[in-house]
């Protein structure tokens, strides 16, 4: 009885020995394979590290490494995934409270980063918090919401390591970029050919506008002048949709005008690299 119970006990100190060892290779090799940028290979082995050993001490870890390794092979929104499969366990991890958020902003979704950030900053008091409204006063940038960009950058406390950063963002909210009336530019085109392109800052296309204009004005003119009636009508209907279309074009170069501006503006408000936990 004695020596089936030794036995039970060597047999199992065995296979502890045995998983363990499985364990430490499984991690070992995925962490080598993160290192030498083999990205997804090392997420298998993160996920197969995780799928064999559910409870292992380093399950968070090994999906946070998995997330990392998205972002790193170009796959942000499977990193996002990873990082609220890490929240699912802790809704106070901050490393993945902040990537969601900057990984939202970066894809443009500056609403569901927002959404994000609200609904989980009022779990967090520290400094930590001020990274996160920081990102949200940047997304309203981008939704040109210039009041709730002041108003999140304000609630940045001064005693904030981020407070220099603040003080110059809301500097940055005096000198917004002055738009261009998408009507105004129509009119003018409908009145003076070209001078909408002209307005929105579009020189050669303006003149190249009025040129044509001009030239289908002259052809209609003439063939009118010479009772020429089918040359006349022919035209006369290629000049109002020259003309009809420029206003339209007009309008659009004003759009594009304003986007380029507001990009080039909204560069300026840059998101944290890393998060602010002092």
């Amino acid at each position: 009885m004695k020596s089936t119970k030794k036995f039970i006990i060597v047999t199992f100190l065995l296979l502890s020995n045995l998983v363990a060892q499985d364990f430490k290779q499984l991690q070992s090799f995925a962490q080598q394979l993160k290192s030498e940028g083999e990205y997804f290979r090392a997420i298998t082995e993160y996920k197969r590290v995780n799928n064999y050993f559910p409870k292992n001490e380093n399950y968070l870890s090994n999906l946070k490494e998995i997330a990392d390794c998205y972002i790193l092979g170009g796959h942000k929104l499977e990193a996002i995934n990873e990082y609220n499969n890490i929240l699912q366990a802790n809704r106070l991890d901050k490393l993945a409270n902040f990537q969601i958020a900057k990984l939202l902003h970066e894809l443009a979704h500056y609403y569901e980063s927002n959404e994000h950030i609200f609904n989980y900053i009022e779990h967090f008091n520290d400094s930590f918090k001020d990274t996160l409204m920081l990102i949200a006063g940047i997304n309203y940038v981008y939704l040109k919401d210039f009041v709730k960009a002041k108003n999140s950058f304000e609630m940045i406390p001064d005693t904030s390591s981020l407070f220099s950063t603040k003080k110059l963002y809301i500097s940055y909210l005096d000198t917004i970029p002055r738009i261009k009336n998408r009507k105004m530019a129509g009119v003018l085109n409908l009145l003076i050919p070209g001078s909408g392109y002209i307005y929105t800052e579009k020189f050669e296309t303006g003149i190249a506008t009025f040129v044509t204009n001009s030239l289908f004005a002259t052809l209609c003119y003439k063939s009118v002048k010479a009772d020429e009636n089918n040359s006349a009508v022919l035209s006369g209907l290629v000049f109002t949709g020259f003309h009809l279309g420029s206003v339209s074009g007009a309008k659009q170069s004003a759009d594009n005008w304003n986007k380029l501006k507001h990009k080039e503006y909204a560069l300026k408000f840059k998101p944290p690299k890393t998060r602010n936990n002092k």
